[in-house]
């Protein structure tokens, strides 16, 4: 069980961060507010005001740890799998924009949700071969 914990934090950890870094480069080429979206956790009324990139990135993180673990524990662990359970997660989008406080990509806006999409299932492939690599 210790063993599976720390697979779970390596994995989801690289696979969080090559997500997070995807959608930094996107943001700062582009100007589309991904990444700013990503880390986003201004609705939630007692962070409001009171966070920093650090504990934006744990929570993001966090999500990444609970993703992975839900992936090596209660599926098959195919590619078919993990780029389901990563579309699943990209459809956030739709919520989060809407309960943004901050300035965040519009609902609607394609190239956003695009580049939201790839990196999504960057995320996936990412953990999905790690996870086959290190298993």
């Amino acid at each position: 069980m210790k063993k599976d914990w720390q697979h779970v934090l390596v994995i989801g950890t690289i696979a969080g961060m090559v997500l997070g870094v995807f959608l930094l480069v996107v943001e700062s080429i582009t100007g589309e507010k991904v990444y700013t979206l990503l880390l986003n956790v201004d609705f939630v009324p007692f962070l409001q005001n009171r966070t920093s990139v650090l504990l934006e990135w744990f929570f993001h993180l966090l999500i990444a740890w609970m993703i992975t673990w839900v992936y090596v524990t209660f599926t098959n662990r195919r590619m078919s799998t993990v780029l389901f359970i990563s579309c699943a997660a990209a459809l956030t989008y739709f919520p989060l924009t809407i309960i943004a406080v901050q300035s965040t990509p519009a609902v609607s806006n394609g190239m956003a949700i695009l580049y939201w999409f790839i990196g999504h299932g960057l995320f996936g492939i990412t953990l999905y071969y790690l996870d086959k690599w290190l298993h």
